[in-house]
């Protein structure tokens, strides 16, 4: 019989045998254990690796995200400090179009720009875009208006904001003081600080979007507030340019 089969007989004939059993049964245990660690092993780093590319491409991803949102901030405090010193008048929409409408152009990812009041006055300001999508002048919806009887009033503008169109118009079950971003500005604990809703449908365009806003009160007691409003469309079009690698995608995984 083989020296193989006889390793392996449940009765070894000599001590010789059994030995070089013994040691055969050593040796294949020992090198599965050390190949199984070196794998276990190499798994581990890998995994470390990946882990720690992984949290240095969110972290960039991240920082750029904010980087790229930190002009939006900037410019909605700006309208802000205008409106508590006094610059901002809802009712006098050329004016106003004429100092906020550059506010918006250098903000793609900004919808719309209103700025309301306590008292139920509201100025709207948005792009009007063409067919293709490229935005081709302005468009304003003014709340509370001398005379308006409830109604609103709706205008086109050009991009050199000279006046195309003016119309009244109904729009049923709006109250901006009864808006989210709104009533999350009133509960900031300071008028400096910035209120971010959670996303929701926009009233009249019906898609989803977040706003961001700001709060202010005149010397007549008056409670102002400004808001931006970013369509989550623009939201996940501005991060799906961001790039942290080759390879790599960015994504948006919470609210």
């Amino acid at each position: 019989m083989s020296m193989l089969a006889d390793l392996f007989r449940l009765r070894p004939h000599s001590i010789r045998v059994r030995l070089f059993r013994d040691l055969a049964l050593v040796i294949l245990l020992t090198s599965g254990a050390v190949l199984a660690l070196a794998a276990s092993g190499a798994t581990r780093t890998e995994r470390s690796t990946a882990r720690a590319y992984i949290e240095r491409a969110s972290q960039a991803a991240k920082d750029e995200f904010q980087s790229r949102m930190l002009p939006v901030d900037r410019r909605l405090r700006l309208v802000w400090e205008w409106g508590k010193a006094g610059l901002i008048d809802v009712g006098d929409r050329k004016t106003t179009l004429a100092k906020l409408a550059p506010v918006l152009e250098p903000l793609p990812v900004v919808a719309s720009l209103v700025v309301a009041d306590s008292e139920g006055r509201e100025l709207m300001i948005s792009r009007r875009r063409d067919e293709d999508g490229e935005a081709d002048g302005w468009t304003t919806r003014a709340l509370g208006l001398p005379k308006s009887k409830g109604r609103v009033l709706r205008e086109q503008w050009s991009a050199e904001r000279e006046l195309l169109d003016s119309r009244w118009a109904e729009l049923e079950g709006y109250v901006p003081t009864e808006r989210p971003w709104f009533e999350g500005a009133l509960e900031l604990e300071g008028e400096d600080g910035v209120y971010r809703t959670e996303p929701y449908h926009f009233f009249e365009l019906d898609r989803l979007g977040v706003t961001e806003s700001m709060r202010w009160t005149s010397d007549d007691g008056t409670v102002h507030v400004v808001a931006f409003d970013l369509l989550l469309g623009n939201v996940f079009a501005l991060v799906s340019e961001i790039e942290v690698g080759e390879g790599s995608e960015t994504f948006l995984c919470d609210s």
